[in-house]
């Protein structure tokens, strides 16, 4: 099922939408949103699950993560 919303507002980690009266939409529902942009949200995980219909396929870890992991090179 494919739901149109109007954005009303996208910060990094938040999408506020404007849902009519006529959305039946239950809590719980999942809904599936790609980010246009999510720095801060990909420090704060070590791994990113790669899911397709409910099963994991893959999972890409986050390189480099947090201060102090000295980018991709290997110091002496």
């Amino acid at each position: 099922m494919g739901v149109d919303l109007e954005l009303l507002r996208f910060d990094e980690e938040h999408g506020i939408f404007v849902a009519g009266p006529d959305l039946d939409l239950p809590v719980g529902s999942w809904l599936r949103m790609v980010p246009g942009y999510a720095p801060a949200t990909v420090n704060m995980y070590d791994c990113y699950y790669v899911v397709d219909d409910d099963r994991v396929i893959d999972v890409w870890p986050v390189f480099p993560r947090g201060p102090g992991h000295n980018g991709l090179i290997e110091l002496p």
